[in-house]
Order: structure tokens, then sequence, then C-alpha cells
């Protein structure tokens, strides 16, 4: 959310208010790029939601989400007479073109004949008749809350009235921000398969909310339409059937460590050694991997027996190279030996380009973090003496005896 200095509207909003116009501005965006137009577009700019083609706002949006229904919309109403001072005012100081179309959208409802249901697109619109029953509201109206609004309305002209007015238009019962759910999945139904509708929206609001988070201390906060339809193609190469998705918080979340210390994994590599920056690395990916693996399973994308299989690939892999290892040792060998093997083993999972999960699942921490899952559970013991030295009180499984 950009805060415009000279703005006096940019108040923070109630949480379900701006949640609300967050996620109909990414349901309006998604309709202009279905109907193949470029845009860029604003949040809490000189509006709510603002549209611009060549640095001009040419659609400028109010969102009104109310919590209580029936919600009435009302010739007086604080939610339509705030919208209107905006809209004065800014055409007032210069700052929205008069050519702009205003939109009020709203949850609840416009009263029958109001200045608002004539403000509606379609065959009861009449602008000419709303700026009537507006200037008889303000001359009748004793409502300390709308002072402000109908002093910036009284401001105009009545040219200047009608002519800002035959471009505004109320869109009423608009739906909840519950309800958009449905418009979304509509926008984008296109995109993939239908089981991986609520996968592909998640991942693409996620996105579209850390844009807007980002941006908020930003001079510019435009985003594009280009943006948008590349994260949609970047969504959509995730979910193919040869690649699965690397979320963002996953991959950029803090890890501490503190948590892990009591792992089998950590346990492990402490007793041959690895320096203990290395080990961190160990457990970033070990959470990573659980994490994402975790998520693919709850969200469908993959089955249980598909990550049981990737496992006993990764554990054959690891058994091959420890075999190795085991055939290179002698009776003799000292302990030094065999932590230098041992770390040879676990180079090559720090290092090495193991098989995927699927083809196109390339970020490391998947491979090298399901060694680490293998090892928490002890189906991989690197030294071959951990069992029987450091752990006495679990058995080769995990389990207490």
């Amino acid at each position: 959310m950009t805060i415009i200095a000279d703005n006096p509207f940019n108040a923070t909003p109630s949480l379900i208010g701006y949640l609300y116009q967050c996620r109909y501005a990414l349901y309006a965006s998604l309709n202009k790029l279905r109907q193949e137009e470029d845009f860029l577009i604003s949040i809490e700019s000189l509006d709510d939601i603002v549209f611009e083609k060549s640095g001009s706002p040419f659609e400028i949006l109010q969102t009104k989400c109310q919590t209580v229904r029936p919600a009435i919309l009302t010739n007086a109403s604080p939610d339509l007479w705030r919208s209107i001072r905006i809209w004065c005012d800014g055409i007032t100081n210069g700052r929205i073109p008069t050519e702009s179309a205003f939109y009020l959208i709203t949850t609840a409802t416009a009263s029958e004949n109001s200045a608002a249901f004539l403000l509606k697109d379609g065959s009861k619109r009449d602008v000419s008749k709303a700026v009537e029953i507006l200037d008889s509201t303000v001359e009748s109206t004793n409502n300390r809350e709308n002072h402000a609004a109908f002093t910036a309305y009284n401001v105009l002209s009545q040219p200047q009235k009608i002519s800002l007015f035959k471009n505004v238009f109320i869109i009423d019962r608009s739906p909840t921000i519950i309800d958009l759910d449905k418009k979304l999945r509509q926008e984008v139904n296109f995109a993939v398969k239908y089981d991986q509708l609520d996968s592909f929206l998640d991942r693409l609001e996620g996105w579209w909310y850390r844009k807007i988070i980002n941006q908020s201390n930003s001079i510019n906060s435009i985003l594009s339409s280009n943006e948008l339809r590349l994260e949609i193609e970047h969504v959509i190469w995730q979910l193919r059937e040869d690649n699965l998705p690397i979320d963002d918080d996953i991959l950029k979340a803090t890890i501490d460590a503190t948590g892990f210390q009591d792992r089998i994994f950590v346990k492990q590599l402490k007793y041959f050694g690895l320096h203990d920056r290395r080990i961190f690395f160990a457990i970033e990916n070990y959470f990573r991997a659980n994490a994402q693996r975790s998520r693919w399973v709850d969200e469908y994308l993959v089955s249980g027996e598909e990550i049981t299989n990737y496992d006993e690939t990764l554990h054959k892999e690891w058994e091959i190279r420890n075999l190795q290892m085991m055939d290179d040792f002698l009776p003799d060998s000292s302990e030094s030996e065999k932590k230098d093997k041992v770390k040879e083993i676990y180079k090559w999972v720090e290092t090495s380009e193991h098989l995927p999960i699927r083809k196109c699942v390339t970020q490391p921490f998947v491979a090298r973090g399901t060694f680490q899952i293998l090892a928490d559970k002890k189906r991989i013991i690197w030294h071959p003496d951990f069992d029987t030295t450091l752990d006495p009180l679990y058995q080769r499984g995990g389990k207490k005896i």
C-alpha cells in the first residue's frame, strides 16, 4: 500500500476491507487479462484500485465490503459519500483525469430508485436524476459524517457534476470476500486441470499479496499486466506433470536450528565431526524438503506412493556408495579413516546432482533434504558405528526400546 503525501484519504482500512480490496483487484486484473487488455494497476494510490494505460488512469475503483448482511446503500450512506468525496477532490485538484471511469464496488444493495440505483449500468440508468437526488440529499441531510463529502461535491458546478457522474458506475451486490473464490476460479479454470485449481489459485494469490506487500514502501507501487501474465505462466509450468511447485514461503523461511539438535539426523552428522555450518545447511534442507513434500501430498499433487518410490530411489543410491565404502574398510581401520570415508559420501550428498522426484524439479534441497529425512528415520546410517556407540537407546528405524 503506497501512501501519497497529498492524498488525505489513505487511512489504514480494516483487515477484511483491505484483503477484499486486494482480492478484488486480482479478480478485475484477471478479467482484463482474459480480454487481452494491457494495463498497469496500483493499490491505494489515487483510490483503492486504479487501472492505468500510458501513465494515465482510465478506471478508478472503490471497494466496500460490508460484514453485516443485509446492507443497504442509501442516498446518505457514508460509503457512497466517501467515494464521491475522493472523486470530487481528485477532479478539482487535477489528480484524476475527468475522462476516467469511476466504479463503486460494494457488497451492499442499492436502494430502489436511489442515486446509487440510478447510477448502475443498465436500462434504468439515469445520470441527471441521480445528480438531482444527490443535490437534494446535500440540501436536506444534516449528517456530520458526510459534511466534508458534501462540501467537496458542492465545489463542482452542475455541468461538472453531470460530466463526472456520466463516468460513475455503481456495482452493488458484489461477491463477498468468500464468494470471490468462485469468481477467481472462473477466471483461471482454463489454466490447469480442475483438481489443480486450488493449488494454482493459492500460489497466484500468494504471489499477488507478496507483490503488494513488498511494494508497500515503494514510490512506484504499480503492477503490470505483463508481470501477472508471466506469473500465471510460471505457476502453470510448475503444475505440469513433469514438475512440482517450489513455494517461496518454504524456500525463504528462516530456520531456527536450536529446535533440531536432538533429531537423529543431526546426531549422526555430529558423530562423524561435520562442521557446525554444514550441519545448519543440513537442517535447512531437512526442513524445506519435509515441508514441501508434505504440502505436495496435502494438495494431492503427489501420491504417497510417489514419495515412497523417490525415497527408495535415493536410498538405493546411498546404499551403493555405502557398500563401496564398507568394502574399503580393513579390520584394523582407524576411527579417523572411517570418518574420512563417511565425509566423502556426505560430500557427494552435498554437491552432486541427484535424481529429481520429477524431471523438472531441480531445486537441490528436495534431494538433499530427503537424504536427511531418511537419516532421521535411520534408514541411512552415515557412520557404521553410530548405532552401537552414540545411540544405544535406539534401534534401527528410530524407535526407542
